[in-house]
């Protein structure tokens, strides 16, 4: 059997097996690869965040700090930034605080040995806080504490504030040697010892900045007391 023969006889097996070869090809495409999204940048912030542990208590040095990028996400609402002058003045940690963590306002409070030099420094006055007035105020007072001072009258109805802003600080807090002191100068402090001594004081915590304005500008005087009227005994002198 010739060559030529051969191909006209079986011709369609060499076409049978280039089909069932294509047929394979088709049916094993590879599947495209799923496309990759990339995960979403976070938004940074500048953020304050401690470098080195600090227990609670303990004054946080400038050199425990350092400024980078935070996720806003994950940024605290009351985040201290590194400009605050706060941080100037080594505040005190309310908690501990480790490495990492940003820095927020409610985890800072006032410094007393710190704040008490720059009161001694500005030659304004520290008068200890009378104990009826101490029990209003909150036990741990947050960073730059301000208080107002509302007056009534024992007598009458004259009330308003009569001293607003005015800081409050504490010596030893958390001790049993704790003094909460009010800073005044001198003619807040006749006010207020007006205040204490012809009537009642209330105090309201506020922010500096947010604090009420003085509404009540003079406390009036007390009601003058009636002189005592003399009286005379009688006697009656029976004659016999």
């Amino acid at each position: 059997m010739t060559l030529r023969e051969g191909i006209e006889r079986y011709w369609q097996l060499p076409a049978a097996i280039a089909i069932a070869g294509i047929a394979v090809m088709l049916s094993h495409r590879p599947e495209p690869l799923p496309e990759i999204i990339p995960e979403p940048t976070p938004d940074l912030v500048s953020a304050v965040v401690v470098t080195t542990p600090v227990e609670a208590g303990e004054p946080i040095d400038l050199s425990a700090l350092t400024e980078t990028q935070y996720p806003l996400a994950w940024m605290p609402s009351d985040a201290v930034t590194a400009t605050d002058p706060t941080l100037q003045l080594k505040p005190l940690a309310v908690r501990n605080l480790s490495v990492g963590t940003p820095l927020a306002a409610n985890m800072l409070m006032a410094n007393p040995l710190v704040s008490m030099t720059e009161i001694f420094d500005s030659n304004r006055l520290l008068m200890p806080v009378p104990a009826e007035l101490s029990r209003m105020l909150p036990k741990t007072l947050p960073p730059k504490a301000r208080v107002s001072m509302v007056y009534e009258g024992k007598v009458g109805s004259a009330q308003g504030v009569i001293l607003s802003a005015i800081p409050v600080t504490r010596s030893s807090e958390g001790d049993v040697s704790e003094v909460t002191w009010f800073v005044l100068d001198d003619d807040q402090l006749s006010v207020l010892q007006r205040g204490l001594r012809l009537g009642r004081i209330r105090l309201a915590m506020c922010r500096e900045g947010s604090c009420p304005e003085v509404s009540l500008k003079r406390i009036p005087d007390g009601p003058k007391a009636e002189p005592k009227k003399e009286t005379r005994a009688s006697m009656t002198v029976g004659l016999s």
